[in-house]
């Protein structure tokens, strides 16, 4: 087609491929599902910045305002019966401060706040090195525990960091030492509904590495991340 570079990509095990369509400026403009089971279309504004994105009965806006300290980035979802909206605040138009999420129902008067079914407000403390230093979060008016990050100010790799948590009478934690551990142990928290258990295992520096998914009692899913000396992380995945 005329002014667009199309990509086929054809996934194992299937006849029709996903055909993904981008303009002479390199923008994404469509992604077509095998067997046309859905395309989702992308429409850009005057300002590369700000989007939509269509797909069955969504609609997502992308939109971006510049300040003179901050950029704010919102995203807002309306899907049918539920709305949500992301807003996200940025300094030096580079590192993120804070992010505010709210899901409301679907109705004629979108800003009406007895249609508003939950918020969530997250801000993040920054060292002078512009790493996150600690997360504070407040959701549907409940005060979540603060977590702490610490770093080595030479190497700047993660020298202490506290575990996320929530209170739920489903949501539980135990104390755990894999035998490969030091004295000091990991830890693990298991939520679980009845029916589906999710086991997440943590090191010394409360960075994830387990997670074990069963379905009535029966292990299904297993992935494993060992950390590297660099910070980055490898990534093993059983089923």
């Amino acid at each position: 087609m005329p002014g667009i570079d199309r990509l086929l990509y054809r996934p194992a095990r299937l006849n029709d491929p996903y055909i993904v369509d981008y303009d002479r400026r390199g923008r994404l403009l469509s992604v077509i599902h095998p067997q046309r089971h859905r395309r989702v279309t992308y429409k850009y504004t005057s300002n590369d910045c700000d989007y939509d994105v269509f797909y069955d009965l969504t609609h997502v806006r992308h939109r971006t305002e510049l300040h003179a300290d901050y950029t704010l980035q919102t995203s807002a979802v309306d899907d049918f019966d539920v709305n949500c909206s992301c807003v996200i605040e940025r300094t030096d138009n580079v590192t993120m401060t804070s992010v505010q999420v709210m899901l409301t129902g679907c109705t004629h008067h979108r800003h009406d706040n007895e249609n508003v079914l939950l918020v969530g407000d997250f801000v993040y403390t920054r060292d002078s090195h512009w790493n996150e230093s600690s997360l504070n979060a407040v959701v549907a008016g409940h005060k979540l525990p603060v977590t702490k990050s610490r770093f080595n100010d030479q190497s700047r790799q993660t020298t202490y960091a506290s575990l996320f948590t929530c209170q739920h009478q489903r949501h539980r934690h135990r104390h755990h030492r894999d035998e490969s551990q030091s004295a000091g142990g990991g830890r693990r928290c298991v939520s679980d509904d009845g029916r589906v258990e999710v086991t997440r295992h943590y090191d010394t520096l409360s960075r994830l590495s387990k997670l074990v998914m069963s379905f009535s009692r029966r292990v299904s899913f297993i992935l494993q991340v060992m950390p590297h000396h660099t910070n980055s992380r490898r990534l093993e995945i059983n089923f």
